[in-house]
Order: C-alpha cells, then sequence, then structure tokens
C-alpha cells in the first residue's frame, strides 16, 4: 500500500495518489535468475503477466493542449511488467547456532509494457470530458506511469521482500543452495 505520494512539475503537471493498493505482484513468471555466491547476491528478473492498481487521485496535467483535472478513484491496469530485481542476502545466527538466510530490502526496476488508466470524476464527472480526458492519458500511458514508477517500485520492493523472507523462513544457506 502507498500511503501518499506527491508529484509537483509546476502548473504542467501535479498530481496527488492516496491509499493505492496494487494486486497481482505475486502472480509472476520467473524469466531470469543469475547468482553471485561470493558477494550472496541473486539478480532475478520477472514477468508480471496483471497486476491491478486502485487508489484516489487529484490531478491537474496537461496532455499536448488539453488541460486534463480532477479528483477521485482511479484504476490502472499493468500488462506484462517487467521486474528486474537484485536480491542481497545474508546469514543470521539463530538460537541453534545455526545461520539462517535473510534478505535485505530488495532493489526493484520496472519496465512498464501495457497500462490502462481510468480516472474517474475527470472534469467534475463530465462523463464526455472524462472520457476524453482517459483517452488522452490512454494515448501515452507512460507519461504518468513514469511519474509514478518510483514508488510502485519501492512499494513491490517491500512486498518482494517479504515473500523472499517468507519463503526462505528457517532455510539455510546449504538447504536454498545445496552444492
Amino acid at each position: 500500500m502507498i500511503d501518499k505520494m506527491s508529484i509537483d512539475h509546476g502548473p504542467g503537471f501535479r498530481a496527488k495518489l492516496t491509499n493505492v493498493t496494487i494486486k497481482g505482484a505475486g502472480d509472476f513468471q520467473v524469466r531470469r535468475v543469475k547468482l553471485n555466491m561470493d558477494e550472496k547476491m541473486f539478480n532475478v528478473s520477472v514477468k508480471l503477466p496483471k497486476m491491478i492498481v486502485n487508489g484516489q487521485y487529484t490531478l491537474d496535467m496537461k496532455v499536448l493542449v488539453l488541460r486534463i483535472s480532477g479528483q477521485g478513484d482511479f484504476d490502472l491496469i499493468l500488462d506484462n511488467t517487467i521486474a528486474n530485481m537484485r536480491l542481497k542476502y545474508y546469514l543470521k545466527p539463530g538460537p541453534d547456532g545455526k545461520e539462517y538466510v535473510q534478505f535485505q530490502p530488495i532493489q526493484v526496476k520496472l519496465r512498464f509494457d501495457k497500462g490502462k488508466f481510468n480516472l474517474h470524476n475527470l472534469f467534475n464527472g463530465d462523463p464526455t470530458l472524462g472520457q476524453i480526458g482517459n483517452s488522452a492519458i490512454n494515448e501515452d500511458p507512460h507519461v504518468l506511469l513514469d511519474e509514478v514508477k518510483p514508488a510502485f517500485e519501492e512499494s513491490l520492493a517491500k512486498q518482494f521482500t517479504a515473500m523472499a523472507n517468507s519463503a526462505v523462513s528457517g532455510a539455510t544457506e546449504l538447504d536454498i543452495l545445496p552444492l
């Protein structure tokens, strides 16, 4: 969950997103895994076939000659997003004298393929202008996606770190990397 995110690039682009949830990050396909034993690090690339992002927005931006503004709920569907991750681990001593694998916060870099925004209540709820505004945004959704990418990467990093640490809970290095 991203509680609050503000973006201000002057009069051409101002946005605030709140109560943002990202669903579908747990349904991924591993594309590539590379291990560096000396540095205790994995480089992993995964494909996220579909993520659904919901929350509230306040927006004032200019797309070409159209000024788009509004506030309300938003939905975003992301298809075929690639997440490249760096997972560094360390060995944490346990009470039994064994050393257990623990991941440091994972670094995530996203590459968006397709995205479709639906901003509800654009132009104070005018359905015709709202449709025009959403169409203008979706002509090149990467303009907006590039702005929210850092917050999404941070949120997914927390989710993936929790998943990774849960997966190796109680595992030694030999358990996960039998040599």
